[in-house]
């Protein structure tokens, strides 16, 4: 299973994706790959995810930059609350 971040390693974000990828691995029992993604324009970071199979074993880690962008950029490649829906079945509680 894959973690997508779209921003730099080393930062933040990348930090979270490790300490939730290794959660995750304890819990599901499964190995997590963190991909940094950095780049010029989250949007396109985030369509490479908005596009992959919807199998459950591609999860993005978003930040609150997603929600203002979907109020600020018209022309995104994808919908957040479309494309980025969980289902009740792929929920996790880590404890």
């Amino acid at each position: 299973m894959r973690i997508i971040v779209p921003f730099g390693a080393g930062g933040p974000a990348d930090i979270y994706a490790r300490v939730l990828a290794h959660h995750l691995s304890e819990q599901l029992k499964q190995t997590f790959i963190i991909e940094n993604r950095p780049g010029c324009r989250l949007d396109h970071r985030t369509d490479a995810v908005a596009k992959s199979t919807p199998d459950g074993y591609t999860l993005l880690l978003m930040s609150n930059t997603h929600t203002t962008n979907e109020s600020l950029v018209d022309n995104k490649p994808f919908q957040l609350m479309r494309d980025f829906v969980p289902s009740r079945r792929s929920t996790i509680r880590i404890s």
